[in-house]
């Protein structure tokens, strides 16, 4: 993680403790890239939810869930959690 001006942005990766699997990714995105980022998803995954501020996709097998989550003005969490 880090800082700009004023706002804390980077990636964030969470692990299990028990075997150390990752199961959560969250990256800040400006939001200039929203549209872009948007785009390429819905050519890839499937979407299941809308709405003007967050967006979630999932693969075929429903074991990665992404959501696209406005934080600000400026700024959007983009956040992959991984299902077993």
């Amino acid at each position: 993680m880090y800082k700009d001006y004023v706002f804390f942005r980077g990636i964030i990766y969470s692990f299990l403790s028990l075997d150390r699997t990752l199961y959560s990714v969250i990256d800040t995105e400006p939001i200039s890239k929203w549209n872009f980022v948007e785009y390429y998803l819905q050519e890839h995954y499937a979407t299941f939810s809308l709405s003007s501020t967050n967006l979630f996709f999932t693969n075929s097998d429903r074991s990665v869930i992404i959501n696209m989550a406005k934080v600000s003005d400026e700024y959007f969490n983009l956040s992959y959690d991984f299902t077993r």
